[in-house]
């Protein structure tokens, strides 16, 4: 795969990836394993100790014994029914070193070391899992292009560390899921970290522990696809606006989406969210609440080979966000072509704003053997 991407406003090139990704998987009896891993080399991140990355990205090994399915290794494991936005997409850390990865914020997760057992019970299906050092994201390094400027000024002001604080401790939680006609339902309870670092002033970020018990619902209604998460959090981690200190309150948040594939035409995916957190001393006793709209409404052409569309998202509690006009031509089984046009927007203060200046294009071409 190679990748060019410039800014918008001035033209500057952010990146210009190439990038060879290795696959391979096999199984043999009731044993199977996968791997997958890549080697990448850019040559406008100078910022990096090294132009040239590679990475395992998972690996992961599987048996089927009996009832039981056991899987360990490092892999991504998605929970919950929501396609942008997710409120139960608890255990992968959220990758910040190029944020905006599929045009949405919040949907690149990095892998993790895990293991898992399933089961089927009580009419559906039961995981457990085990995560024996929590994941954090990855703050964007040094001169990197999705380096916010809060943290780039701390960084020139001297400040040593600003590398997030690893958690000792491990994670763990549950899911049961009970596939039905038409509907699915899913029950979630976990117990891990922030999934997003938190900021403590002075080069401190930290990722404290949280709870999280949820549900997901989607089914199918006359063609409309239909699907909502709540979660609840009743330890929410939160920092003192003038204190700089940790602590807690109680957390709801929900998505409730909507999809439909037009007969032969274009296709449209809704998802309204919103985030309350409630009053705490360390937060002046205001209740602090985030909500919004993710969208995309694509079509395809010259048999499904094209497709165009535009994603992004509409958060209206801070009016800031995102929108990327976007088409990809899949020329055969092994060529793909890419290009896109985002913008984003919002103060420095709100949650896309903090990326208004990297507004960008994008073109990619892949190969795969």
């Amino acid at each position: 795969m190679t990748q060019l991407r410039s800014r918008l406003g001035d033209g500057h090139a952010m990146s210009a990836t190439q990038r060879v990704w290795l696959d391979s998987q096999g199984k043999i009896g009731n044993v199977s394993v996968l791997a997958s891993g890549y080697l990448d080399w850019d040559p406008l991140a100078t910022y990096r100790s090294s132009t040239v990355r590679s990475r395992l990205h998972e690996l992961t090994l599987g048996a089927d014994l009996g009832e039981w399915r056991f899987d360990a290794g490092r892999r991504r494991l998605r929970w919950g029914a929501a396609d942008g936005r997710s409120v139960l997409d608890l255990i992968n850390p959220v990758d910040l070193s190029d944020p905006f990865t599929g045009g949405l914020r919040n949907t690149t997760r990095l892998p993790s070391w895990m293991a898992t057992v399933e089961r089927e019970v009580f009419g559906g299906r039961l995981q457990m899992v085990w995560v024996p050092r929590a994941g954090v994201a990855r703050l964007p390094e040094s001169g990197s292009p999705w380096e916010p400027d809060v943290l780039r000024r701390q960084r020139e002001a001297g400040v040593t560390s600003t590398r997030v604080q690893t958690p000792a401790r491990p994670e763990y939680g549950m899911r049961w899921i009970r596939y039905g006609n038409g509907l699915d339902l899913e029950m979630v309870a976990y117990q891990g970290h922030a999934r997003e670092p938190l900021s403590l002033g002075g080069g401190r970020f930290v990722a404290p522990p949280v709870r999280t018990f949820g549900m997901a619902v989607q089914g199918v209604l006359g063609g409309n696809g239909l699907r909502g998460e709540i979660a609840w959090e009743p330890d929410a981690p939160i920092v003192g606006t003038l204190t700089g200190t940790v602590g807690s309150t109680r957390r709801f948040r929900g998505v409730l989406g909507w999809d439909r594939q037009f007969d032969d035409g274009p296709y449209a995916n809704l998802q309204a969210y919103f985030d309350h957190l409630a009053p705490s001393p360390l937060n002046a006793g205001g209740s602090q609440r985030r909500y919004g709209l993710t969208y995309l409404v694509r079509d395809r052409f010259f048999d499904s080979s094209v497709e165009a569309g535009v994603r992004g998202v509409l958060q209206a509690s801070d009016h800031s966000g995102s929108a990327e006009l976007y088409a990809q031509w899949e020329m055969n089984d092994q060529w793909r072509f890419d290009a896109g046009v985002m913008r984003i927007w919002g103060s420095a203060a709100s949650e896309y704003g903090v990326w208004r200046r990297q507004s960008s294009f994008r073109i990619s071409a892949r190969r795969s053997f």
